[in-house]
């Protein structure tokens, strides 16, 4: 595992040090990509009419999605039918966590980045503008992941759906299970759920938006 802090990377027998603080997270993510023998796909660039995330004044906003509770929800189950990878290893996540970077950097958006493989913390990145309390909204948002089979935000809809208090429902603390949106469960032809992707530091449909964009140019490479 590489966990970024600032421009610099440490893991078990590993530690760079990017010479650029502001770009360390890309300069370690193409390292890796180049010792491992493969590269991530490069995201073409999307105008401001298809973007999932485009600025507007100091607030970022996910794309076009209804604002109708019963439209949205029926909207992040299809993604969720629809994006199944062929496979899911240590390096998929390793890639996936890079394509998540690489698009909040072109954005410059302040977001918390971490990828799961089962349970173990495969990549984490922290850019400018974040803070601890988002490691631990990540933390809560994946417990949700994990416990209900489904993505944070749509946990957290269909609560709202019901009109329901969605900790006080379950009966689980607030400090360590939020259906918010953000956490995505990364699932595996045949499988099922085997990891989670996850951003935080937006508003919780463009937290899900960008982990949702980054699922769907993502492809684990041919042997």
């Amino acid at each position: 595992m590489l966990v970024a802090v600032g421009g610099m990377y440490r893991g078990a027998g590993v530690r760079i040090v990017a010479s650029n603080p502001s770009i360390g997270r890309i300069d370690a993510c193409d390292a890796r990509k180049a010792s491992t023998g493969w590269h991530a796909a490069r995201i073409p660039a999307v105008s401001e009419d298809t973007a999932v995330c485009t600025r507007s004044g100091p607030a970022w906003q996910a794309g076009p999605m209804s604002t109708d509770v019963t439209a949205l929800i029926a909207e992040v189950e299809s993604a969720e039918r629809q994006l199944v990878l062929s496979r899911f290893t240590h390096d998929d996540a390793w890639r996936l966590g890079c394509l998540l970077v690489e698009l909040a950097t072109e954005r410059d958006l302040p977001v918390t980045i971490d990828v799961r493989k089962g349970t173990q913390q495969v990549f984490h990145a922290a850019r400018e503008g974040t803070t601890a309390d988002n490691d631990s909204w990540v933390e809560r948002k994946v417990r949700v992941v994990y416990r209900f089979g489904a993505s944070s935000y749509l946990v957290g809809l269909r609560a709202r759906a019901q009109g329901r208090d969605f900790n006080e429902t379950h009966q689980l603390p607030l400090q360590e299970y939020a259906a918010h949106g953000g956490a995505f469960p990364v699932r595996v032809e045949g499988v099922g759920i085997v990891g989670v992707a996850t951003v935080s530091g937006l508003a919780q449909g463009d937290d899900h938006a960008l982990a949702v964009e980054a699922l769907r140019s993502f492809a684990p490479p041919t042997a």
